[in-house]
């Protein structure tokens, strides 16, 4: 999952090994510092340069425009978001996990990291929101981690069929992107803070049955 440092590392000294692979990683943290204290929208090339300790013509030096680095930054919170979230559904299956509670605990990591980083989930739908545009890389990476998950589930619960799972995932997902985009929605409407650990349970509980209802129910031997 995405994560942005409070602590800007320390410029690495001239010549030192690596210099240029370490200025890049810190100006991609800081822009998404920035993405996540300012929005999208605000974030300029004067407030990352800054929050990354560089000058301005640094962006350019080794980025070539603003748009190559948010490009860039976006793409790599996108690995984390949906890559990664399929890596922990083949390591919790061969820990044993059922499909179900696999679901329960990729779903959490999901809510717990929209929560902490919501704007960084608004700037992935910004072209699909601002412009109507669903040709970005957000939808096409969202699209490719649906197939994927449809994939692993119908390995594991043949007697779903795929559209039986793309209906109730499609689903899911729609509460989920939601979550994301209005994470204090949930707070107003149903009274549910979803920064409780046993809120969140019964949240992706229900969410996973939803996909799921007629798995049967795990033993606890193991459960996170």
């Amino acid at each position: 999952m995405a994560s942005a440092s409070s602590e800007k590392p320390a410029k690495p000294a001239a010549g030192a090994p690596g210099k240029r692979d370490d200025i890049r990683e810190r100006i991609i943290k800081a822009t998404i510092d920035c993405i996540e204290r300012n929005g999208i929208e605000a974030t300029g090339v004067r407030d990352i340069a800054q929050e990354a300790g560089v000058n301005g013509a640094a962006i350019n030096y080794y980025f070539g425009s603003k748009d190559n680095l948010l490009a860039i930054t976006l793409e790599g919170t996108l690995d984390q978001a949906f890559s990664d979230v399929l890596e922990d559904f083949d390591k919790f299956a061969q820990e044993g996990h059922g499909p179900r509670r696999i679901l329960e605990l990729i779903f959490d990591e999901l809510i717990q990291h929209t929560l902490q980083y919501p704007r960084i989930a608004y700037a992935h739908m910004h072209e699909a929101i601002n412009e109507q545009r669903y040709d970005g890389r957000a939808m096409s990476r969202l699209h490719d981690f649906v197939d994927g998950l449809v994939e692993r589930i119908r390995a594991k619960k043949a007697s779903r069929s795929e559209q039986q799972l793309r209906v109730s995932i499609t689903q899911v997902w729609s509460v989920m992107l939601f979550a994301a985009l209005l994470p204090r929605f949930f707070e107003r409407t149903g009274e549910l803070h979803m920064e409780q650990a046993d809120v969140r349970k019964a949240f992706v509980l229900q969410m996973a049955r939803t996909i799921l209802p007629d798995e049967d129910e795990e033993p606890r031997r193991g459960r996170r």
